[in-house]
């Protein structure tokens, strides 16, 4: 929430651009004192930079972005965050991890892609070679949904879906929650009652991201049967 204040702060005064930030951190970011446009490289982007500036004033949109790109072998959404976490950077200058069959496409800020290129040389174990293409392709990749699957559970509480979709008994989803390995919409979410709505996705640390798209009807015994996207 300080991040975001001072961001309104600092637009009303002049144009700031942001670092990426969270689904949550964008919505607190809608605000009426000042003008806020965001990012907007392909229709799925969730982590995205936003300009701030006083209202009434015209700029040019410039959210100095690269693109990235490494052969995939086999790695997972997890497995280039850590890479990257490993080279002593924050975690607001990553956009999206798009993992897709052949390529792994990386999203990133203007001032750390040198550091990165020169630096990235292995993700699990394996070397790979970091190359920059142009932001226009990202447009053209669409992030790889494994399956698209329907669940049945008793409630759209955070623990019931957890122990759902990692197939936990209940007591070890809270736990799972409670370790700050579950995060709603970009956010770690330490509250095991919280009730997830539809367009909330769920990041769950070694068991991927769950999207909520829509919940279908209900069952005899009054379960909820859910459409969900699974992604790795």
């Amino acid at each position: 929430m300080n991040n975001v204040n001072n961001l309104i702060k600092n637009g009303l005064n002049g144009p700031t651009l942001s670092k990426f930030l969270t689904i949550k951190e964008q919505q607190l970011l809608n605000n009426k004192s000042v003008e806020v446009v965001f990012s907007n490289v392909y229709p799925e982007e969730e982590r995205k930079r936003a300009l701030i500036f006083p209202k009434g004033q015209n700029i040019d949109y410039i959210f100095d972005l690269s693109l990235i790109s490494f052969k995939n072998y086999d790695f997972g959404h997890a497995d280039c965050l850590g890479a990257l976490m490993s080279l002593g950077i924050s975690r607001d200058v990553i956009g999206d991890i798009i993992v897709d069959e052949n390529k792994v496409y990386i999203i990133i800020a203007n001032e750390i892609k040198k550091y990165i290129i020169e630096n990235l040389s292995k993700v699990k174990n394996q070397y790979i070679i970091v190359e920059e293409i142009s932001i226009e392709e990202i447009k053209d990749i669409k992030k790889e949904v494994l399956s698209t699957d329907h669940i049945i559970i008793s409630s759209l509480r955070i623990d019931v879906v957890v122990a759902v979709i990692c197939k936990f008994s209940r007591s070890k989803s809270q736990e799972y929650i409670n370790g700050g390995f579950v995060k709603v919409n970009g956010v770690i979410m330490d509250k095991y009652d919280y009730f997830l709505k539809k367009d909330d996705y769920i990041s769950i640390r070694k068991f991927g991201r769950t999207y909520i798209r829509d919940v279908i009807r209900k069952t005899k015994k009054d379960k909820l049967v859910v459409l969900v996207d699974r992604t790795n």
